[in-house]
């Protein structure tokens, strides 16, 4: 995202003051974008990302994900063969968005999934609680799959096991919803694992 209004702090005529947005799609052809900031510039007057901060390539390293930026303290291109410099920050495997629950509490249902899998694992920062159950798709919970047969979830990590009192594979196959119930949580994606 490209403005033209000069930034507080940066030289006079400076101009293309930037920022990362994130945009998605389900399908590859139609595109979303989010006009809220994902990534801003540094907003100390002076710092080397100052005016322009845009986002390009990512790594994944282990269950963090790198990624690089390029940055400008006056402006895009504003000198760029002397003020145009590469930064990198770091964050948790595919913790773009989240879906969030403060103390009230909240809850998500997603749409039918086959389990293919053995296990379902969570993307998760778990201050509270968060339980999952699995339905049918009539609505009703599967038997030993209710929020009280789920083990409740705590902690922040990448891959934080859902369990049940039965195991997972009796549902193999089959088409379900999983809903979840949190509370001062942020669910960030879900995983099936063999």
């Amino acid at each position: 995202l490209h403005d033209n209004w000069q930034a507080a702090g940066t030289l006079k005529g400076s101009y293309g003051v930037g920022q990362t947005q994130l945009a998605w799609s389900r399908d590859g052809e139609r595109w979303v974008r989010d006009q809220t900031t994902f990534f801003a510039p540094d907003p100390k007057p002076g710092a080397w990302d100052h005016a322009h901060a845009w986002m390009d390539c990512q790594l994944l390293v282990g269950d963090e994900l790198f990624i690089y930026y390029c940055g400008y303290k006056n402006g895009h291109k504003v000198n760029r063969f002397e003020e145009r410099q590469l930064g990198v920050i770091r964050l948790p495997r595919d913790r773009y968005v989240s879906r969030d629950a403060d103390s009230q509490g909240g809850s998500l249902l997603t749409r039918p999934v086959i389990l293919d899998g053995k296990q379902i694992s969570l993307n998760a920062r778990v201050g509270g609680t968060l339980r999952a159950r699995l339905l049918h798709t009539d609505g009703k919970p599967a038997a030993g799959f209710d929020f009280d047969d789920c083990r409740p979830i705590h902690g922040d990590a990448v891959a934080l096991p859902l369990r049940w009192r039965r195991p997972l594979n009796e549902l193999k196959q089959k088409p379900v919803q999983i809903e979840f119930q949190m509370r001062d949580a942020q669910l960030y994606g879900f995983d099936l694992a063999e």
